[in-house]
């Protein structure tokens, strides 16, 4: 730390700081996902954002912490279960639209300008994808110039098992269906395991239960 006498201190913190969050980052093995669904994938992530982005503004490195399984997909994990109609929306997710300007974030943090471009796609597409102080932190406009690149189906494992297929990220009326399985006993869950929703021509024409 700056000030006098507190530079122990401030090194016990980081280090606690360090080893605790080990913790929450398991959980995102081993391909991103949120065992919650998206609103708690986006709650926690969005802790996880500040956290990283503040020790890498402080001491200028994240000691390696991100590098684990999962992160480098986990922004991904958004974009695949928010369809062209809403969200799917299974365990305690509602049925609405997530804003997470974190995509912006995890897009800079892992070179990856397909989420950059996922995330303005949804900002174009999504009334309810308001602009956020974050977004314009973590806006890069070069990376946001390049073409759709982002891959269409999507499977995350781990405690629960989800999988997205899109036919566009752009197109309102896009074909999409998703589905999760996997653990009924996973946090926040509803024991909905087999669950699946299908859009198309901008409808839905099968829902999950959602978090009744």
């Amino acid at each position: 730390g700056d000030e006098e006498g507190k530079g122990e201190l401030a090194g016990q913190v980081l280090e606690h700081g360090l080893e605790s969050v080990k913790n929450i980052l398991r959980v995102y093995g081993p391909d991103g996902t949120g065992k919650e669904g998206i609103s708690y994938w986006r709650y926690t992530t969005a802790y996880l954002s500040y956290y990283f982005a503040a020790l890498e503004s402080a001491v200028g490195t994240d000691y390696g912490r991100f590098n684990v399984p999962g992160m480098q997909n986990t922004g991904y994990f958004h974009l695949a279960f928010t369809g062209p109609v809403g969200p799917f929306a299974f365990n305690d997710s509602p049925n609405r639209y997530t804003n997470s300007p974190e995509v912006f974030w995890l897009a800079l943090k892992t070179g990856d300008m397909n989420l950059a471009m996922g995330r303005l796609f949804q900002m174009k597409n999504y009334s309810e994808a308001i602009p956020k102080a974050r977004d314009f932190i973590w806006y890069d406009s070069d990376w946001c110039a390049v073409g759709d690149l982002l891959v269409l189906d999507r499977h995350f494992r781990g405690a629960i098992e989800a999988v997205s297929f899109k036919s566009s990220y752009e197109d309102p009326e896009a074909l999409y269906l998703a589905m999760k399985t996997g653990r009924n006993d996973a946090p926040h869950s509803h024991i909905d395991s087999g669950v699946f929703e299908f859009q198309a021509l901008g409808e839905q024409w099968v829902s999950s239960p959602k978090s009744h």
